[in-house]
């Protein structure tokens, strides 16, 4: 009977935390998209409670950083496929959305 009732508050558990845990939606650029440099990054964070911070992170280098549910920045990066993740932080702890992209092009960011 304890082993059942364990098993029932893990699981129970681990529902819970999943269906409270935030998500990030990257409106752009599209998963696999070919993009020049500098580039936009738009996003939206949603999660059961306030979501307070978002960062954009390209090749696991914080590129930009904002407070809030939104994030819109122009980001430079390197000619070459980057891995772009977009995270939000709540009350809960971080969560995030990673996409690649590849960089055709870049401008100085001069």
């Amino acid at each position: 009977m304890f082993l059942q009732s364990l098993r029932t508050a893990v699981c129970v558990g681990m529902l819970s935390a999943a269906a409270f845990a935030g998500t990030v939606t990257i409106s752009s650029p599209g998963d696999g998209a070919t993009v020049s440099s500098p580039f936009r990054v738009t996003a939206t964070a949603s999660s059961s409670s306030t979501v307070r911070l978002m960062q954009i992170y390209v090749d696991g280098v914080k590129k930009a950083e904002t407070a809030g549910s939104k994030i819109d920045k122009s980001i430079y990066a390197s000619t070459g496929t980057r891995r772009v993740t977009v995270q939000g932080y709540d009350g809960g702890g971080a969560f995030k959305k990673t996409i690649y992209v590849k960089v055709g092009s870049t401008t100085s960011s001069s």
